[in-house]
């Protein structure tokens, strides 16, 4: 085993033996007989990490990720296949492993220590550190069922890994955790990785894994289905879990896979904080009248390419001179109804529509009161695109550049007044920015809403923006149709498509990582005159030109200053004021 490598895994497979009943156990034991089935939890998963690497591993639950790890931590055996450890390992499998619930925090990180592997004396030397990296010193001697399941995680990780490890596995540990603590463990994990320790973290939270591993493998069914670049694994996780939530079964390893920036034909799951899980609440498919009714058939054929590689060029706003007009007034008849344009609705209410099924029959539906309607897939995105200025198709756009996002969308419906718009979310998983067709805003700030219908058929859709002033970096968008103005969740949206394109803004001439890059333009510096007052340098000159006892002390009160010869005001102010302290 090369020396690089800290883990090596080897077609390792593990089985477990079901039966249908306990005293079926009992009767395979007498008889000899089997009287089980076999579940393969996992089969020939085969990785390597290096040493140094952060590497995440995703799946649903079943797919054989907390197996694989109590495999590698020694605490589960395998059935075939070989694994190799090179390297002292620390693990957290399951919460509160090794903690009492009667012990006080303090007596429980001596226990759970010494479970771990630390000796007395490596945790006493860090017992200070443990509580004040877990911020659990005003409850540290309370019993540990006092805790909650976010304060339990703190103390339980701070033990874990409180002195430099080779090796660190992580199942799930900081699932329970708030938003700040895992951002400090994500920091703490890095810093150790920095100085040679392998990570093997476990976690649903795929933005997460995106902002801290270098590579993701995806596990399903036991399988190694993928293994590679974080986003693109954790984005076909995703797409994963939407073809599961659509069409109700599991989707076999060796499906087809979608390609990149090509949104699937049936809606994620995923809702606005990004969770990986599929939601599965929810999807009845409800009519208007309550009663379950299927959901229109649509084309399965495999269509791409709706968006083209080509789209016109963006024009609007690189001819402005200054960007900060505001008087320019809009193109005549610019929302005029004879054109087929008009400003959205003011109505607070969702208005009624038309399903038009694959026989021809119409259907009529009132989406008054926001009902749950996406499970009845009556909109579907079919394909996202992002094209630069020149109007080709990209995935990389300049700070501050124009660019068009395009939207192919599938429906089956007949409504006025829809509500589109897409949020914009970082890797880091922050929300960013948000545009939507009833709220936009023009080159020059002002509100250029418009209204939009839907009917059968397959739509296209264009979002430009005159210049696009995202920091550099990663984004994803999330895009979801509403059917008006009363929203509420994913569930009353006809459409909502997570990590539905991701793209990454570029600035080449400067690093800086901020959200947004404001449009500004610098003067150079005028000359308004002499300085009034002694340059700064001078003045730093003469305070250290005077003795170490005439510092002034902050709590020392000032002495009278002695008599001076005349001078101007501001010598006066700039010279440097002395104090005595009495002893």
């Amino acid at each position: 085993m090369r020396r690089d490598v800290a883990i090596k895994v080897d077609r390792l497979s593990k089985t477990y033996p079901v039966y249908a009943t306990p005293m079926d156990a009992l009767k395979e034991v007498v008889t000899g007989r089997p009287r089980h089935t076999e579940f393969h939890a996992l089969h020939d998963v085969s990785f390597r990490v290096r040493r140094g690497e952060r590497v995440g591993i995703v799946g649903a639950n079943g797919a054989g990720k907390s197996t694989l790890l109590k495999i590698l931590a020694g605490t589960v055996d395998h059935n075939s296949g070989r694994f190799r450890i090179q390297g002292r390992l620390r693990a957290i499998l399951e919460l509160g492993t090794g903690f009492h619930e009667e012990c006080t925090g303090r007596e429980n990180i001596e226990m759970g220590g010494l479970c771990l592997g630390y000796s007395r004396k490596e945790l006493e030397a860090r017992t200070d550190w443990i509580i004040d990296f877990a911020e659990l010193r005003h409850v540290i001697d309370r019993p540990l069922r006092t805790y909650s399941s976010g304060m339990k995680m703190r103390l339980m990780y701070a033990v874990a890994f409180c002195m430099p490890v080779e090796i660190m596995i992580i199942d799930e540990a900081l699932a329970t955790g708030d938003a700040s603590f895992v951002r400090k463990c994500t920091n703490h994990i890095v810093e150790l990785c920095g100085g040679g320790t392998t990570a093997l973290v476990v976690s649903h939270n795929l933005y997460f894994l995106e902002r801290i591993c270098h590579r993701v493998i995806y596990l399903r069914d036991g399988r190694v289905v993928a293994d590679g670049d974080p986003l693109s694994v954790c984005k076909l996780y995703e797409q994963d879990l939407g073809r599961d939530f659509v069409q109700g079964e599991s989707v076999p390893v060796d499906a087809p896979r979608v390609e990149e920036g090509v949104a699937d034909t049936a809606p994620l799951s995923a809702d606005a904080s990004g969770a990986g899980e599929a939601d599965t609440e929810g999807a009845v498919t409800d009519s208007a009248d309550g009663a379950d009714t299927p959901a229109p058939a649509f084309r399965r054929d495999a269509d791409s390419g709706l968006c083209g590689d080509q789209a016109a060029p963006i024009t609007v706003g690189l001819e402005l001179a200054d960007a900060f007009i505001d008087d320019k007034p809009l193109q005549p008849r610019a929302l005029d109804p004879a054109n087929g344009t008009r400003p959205p609705s003011t109505a607070r209410e969702n208005g009624a529509g038309e399903i038009v099924h694959a026989d021809g029959r119409v259907e009529a539906i009132d989406f008054a009161g926001a009902p749950a309607v996406r499970a009845r897939k009556l909109l579907r995105l079919k394909e996202a695109k992002l094209y630069g200025a020149d109007g080709r198709a990209t995935s990389e756009i300049p700070v501050g550049r124009p660019c068009r996002v395009r939207f192919v969308l599938e429906s089956a419906l007949r409504l006025a007044d829809v509500h589109l718009g897409f949020m914009i979310w970082n890797d880091r998983n922050e929300h960013v920015a948000t545009t939507t067709n009833v709220c936009s805003l023009d080159a020059h700030g002002r509100p250029n809403g418009l209204a939009m219908d839907l009917r059968e058929g397959l739509l296209s859709v264009d979002v430009v923006f005159p210049a696009l002033r995202l920091g550099a970096g990663r984004y994803w968008l999330k895009f979801g149709v509403s059917p008006g103005p009363e929203h509420y969740s994913d569930d009353d949206l006809l459409l909502s498509e997570a990590r539905c394109l991701a793209f990454q803004v570029i600035r080449s001439d400067h690093v800086q990582t901020v959200h947004y890059e404001p449009h500004s333009v610098w003067t150079p510096p005028r000359f308004l005159g002499a300085a009034s007052v002694a340059p700064l340098a001078e003045s730093a000159a003469e305070n250290a030109a005077q003795p170490a006892e005439a510092t002034l002390a902050s709590d020392a009160p000032a002495a009278e200053a002695p008599p001076t010869s005349p001078t101007s005001e501001a010598d006066a102010t700039m010279a440097p004021r002395e104090s005595s302290t009495s002893s």
